[in-house]
């Protein structure tokens, strides 16, 4: 990731390395923040760390 503040969802589904649909998903199932700003939707730099570091401890919990 890099040091931009938020990402439109092309970025960051390049970003977080996943689909536009598994992005929608995530956003829509509340695991994954965005905002609108007019029609654009967009996602802070900390709300996909956020999800990457929730995504991280449901692997470990399965791990065990």
């Amino acid at each position: 990731m890099t040091d931009e503040l938020t990402y439109s969802i092309d970025e960051a589904c390049k970003a977080l390395k996943v689909s536009k649909p598994t992005l929608y998903e995530e956003i829509n199932a509340g695991r994954l923040r965005s905002y609108l700003v007019g029609r654009r939707r967009l996602i802070s730099a900390k709300a996909a760390r956020e999800w990457i570091a929730a995504r991280e401890r449901e692997t470990a919990a399965l791990d065990r």
